[in-house]
């Protein structure tokens, strides 16, 4: 199995990349230069495994682009995926603080670049920069406030609520004609795996609402002709 591969890239480029992400908009340009400093950008192609449960958690995370998700596995190698990260958003970052080790695997679904903020710096500027450590606060707060709705879907819903209410989780996604369309950001047997389904599971219920009107679906491209109606029916 690949290891994401240290990048030897200019500062300046790290600086760039940091002052892009959600993160760190608004923070002064002499603060992200410095976490800049004890950065590493890391070059991560597909299945490459960013850090494995048990490890010491030496910074924070944070993926630039591409996909990784976050995985717990059982004795017998059954794997539950708690979270799949995106583009702009950061990971680890809640052992780190512990000064913990990692409750999860964590391993790129497809090739990413990646951030490695070394702690002592993060920590440094979250002394010194009450700004920055509010974001970073409310950073984690907002994973934590996510993950619990999760897992309130996941324990109190069925498997078709959390189907469909994943589904409208993109509405915010492309309109047309009243029609809504949206692109699975990964692949199906990850969504089904995150919504605590099985993978046939998660196909017989797509099927379900395909025989119902209710969506069609082309490989990761779904159309909800009515998404009302859809909303509706995860109610009944």
């Amino acid at each position: 199995m690949s290891t994401p591969q240290i990048m030897d890239t200019p500062q300046i480029t790290v600086a760039d990349v940091l002052t892009d992400l959600p993160l760190f908009n608004g923070i002064d340009r002499a603060v992200v230069a410095r976490l800049a400093n004890g950065a590493n950008e890391l070059d991560a192609p597909r299945g490459a495994t960013v850090f494995r449960r048990g490890q010491s958690a030496t910074g924070m995370h944070i993926l630039v682009h591409g996909q990784v998700k976050l995985t717990l596995r059982s004795s017998n190698g059954d794997e539950r995926i708690m979270e799949v990260v995106g583009g702009g958003q950061t990971f680890g970052e809640a052992a780190m603080f512990l000064g913990r080790p990692y409750l999860a695997d964590a391993e790129t679904v497809v090739d990413s670049r990646l951030l490695h903020v070394a702690k002592d710096t993060l920590l440094a500027e979250i002394r010194a920069d009450s700004e920055f450590s509010q974001k970073v606060i409310a950073n984690l707060s907002e994973r934590l406030y996510r993950h619990v709705a999760n897992l309130e879907i996941c324990m109190l819903s069925s498997g078709v609520r959390r189907v469909i209410r994943y589904l409208l989780s993109h509405e915010s996604e492309d309109r047309f004609d009243g029609e809504l369309h949206i692109t699975l950001p990964t692949k199906k047997w990850i969504i089904a795996s995150s919504l605590n389904l099985t993978q046939e599971h998660f196909s017989r219920i797509l099927h379900a609402l395909v025989r119902d009107d209710l969506i069609q679906v082309d490989g990761r491209q779904v159309r909800i002709p009515d998404a009302s109606r859809l909303r509706e029916y995860a109610v009944h």
